[in-house]
């Protein structure tokens, strides 16, 4: 199985590691050892994300804080940023198709001039 390199967001580097970021950022909220997340962290890993965006994982037993703030209610959960817009959400097993597609939208969002409209994490 292929690796890439996943950040540990925390509570004190979320703003520099996710909202200031000038790349999108895939943020993996997760409750290590269960076996969905372990298959999600798969999938991520085939989805080859680690080139598109800055992939990084949240422990929401260690910092439920940013579980808290995001509406995270089950694992795995997955919040895509761009330019420190919430910009989708997914909640459960997310196939590596599906993950690939979302970060390639963003990216021709910018590229056609298209604004992106924020999503509350209360409205998934």
């Amino acid at each position: 199985m292929k690796k890439i390199l996943m950040k540990v967001f925390r509570d004190e580097t979320w703003k520099k590691d996710v909202l200031d970021s000038k790349q999108p950022v895939l943020a993996y909220f997760e409750l290590p050892g269960t076996p969905l997340c372990r298959k999600q962290e798969r999938n991520i890993v085939a989805a080859e994300v680690g080139n598109k965006a800055v992939v990084g994982r949240v422990d929401v037993r260690k910092f439920p804080s940013l579980a808290l703030r995001y509406g995270v209610g089950g694992v795995p959960t997955l919040l895509i940023f761009y330019k420190g817009i919430l910009s989708r959400s997914f909640i459960g097993l997310i196939d590596p198709i599906t993950l690939k597609d979302a970060l390639g939208n963003l990216r021709r969002l910018e590229t056609i001039g298209q604004r992106l409209i924020p999503i509350s994490p209360a409205r998934r």
